[in-house]
């Protein structure tokens, strides 16, 4: 079921451009649970950095209690969980190479979001 999933998103990362990025900035795609191709016009922009094996992204309260993972583009999971929040961030144990393109997906009762990323991005 997760690997399916993954192949849904990963579909529909192709066929919109989801991704941008601008000094550690990130624009994740909102997209709901019925139809993962339906992305929102709007995109959610957050912070984002690493550093030292840990990726923060930026706090925000209606995303209390979403599941985040961070994935390789060939579907390895890096974090599948609840975060925990330290000042004004989300705090995510990850190692991340600079050679790999990962996911960030963010899901919740709602849908999800989610992005493309390099460490570069970061």
């Amino acid at each position: 079921m997760k690997q399916v999933k993954f192949l849904l998103l990963f579909m529909a990362m192709m066929l919109s451009v989801s991704a941008f990025a601008e000094n550690g900035i990130l624009a994740l795609t909102r997209a709901n649970l019925q139809n993962l191709r339906a992305g929102d016009d709007q995109p959610v922009v957050m912070t984002v950095s690493y550093a030292n094996g840990i990726m923060k992204v930026s706090y925000d309260q209606s995303l209390v209690g979403s599941v985040f993972t961070i994935s390789t583009m060939d579907g390895q999971t890096l974090y599948n969980g609840y975060p925990q929040v330290s000042n004004g961030s989300f705090v995510l144990p990850a190692t991340l190479n600079s050679s790999d393109m990962y996911l960030l997906m963010i899901e919740n009762s709602e849908g999800m979001l989610y992005t493309v990323f390099t460490l570069a991005d970061l």
